[in-house]
C-alpha cells in the first residue's frame, strides 16, 4: 500500500503537522522535507527538525511568520 498524506494542520507558528496513510518510518530527517514559499517575497522555511509518531510526523521550523 502506497504511502500519502492524508491531513494537514498548523499547531503553532513554528510547527508543521501532517498525517500519512500509514505508518512512517522513524529514519527519516530533514532532508526528506522542504516548505517552499509561494511568494518570491519570503524566504523558504527552514526546518528545525522532524518527529515521527506511527503515522503522524511533525516538522518544527523556524517560525513562519516574521
Amino acid at each position: 500500500m502506497s504511502l500519502r498524506p492524508i491531513a494537514f494542520s498548523i499547531p503553532s507558528t513554528t510547527q508543521l503537522k501532517i498525517t500519512f496513510s500509514n505508518n512512517v518510518v522513524e529514519n527519516i530527517s530533514t532532508d526528506n522535507f522542504a516548505v517552499t514559499s509561494l511568494n518570491g517575497a519570503v524566504d523558504d522555511l527552514e526546518i528545525l527538525s522532524v518527529t515521527v509518531t506511527e503515522s503522524t510526523v511533525l516538522v518544527k521550523t523556524r517560525p513562519q511568520v516574521s
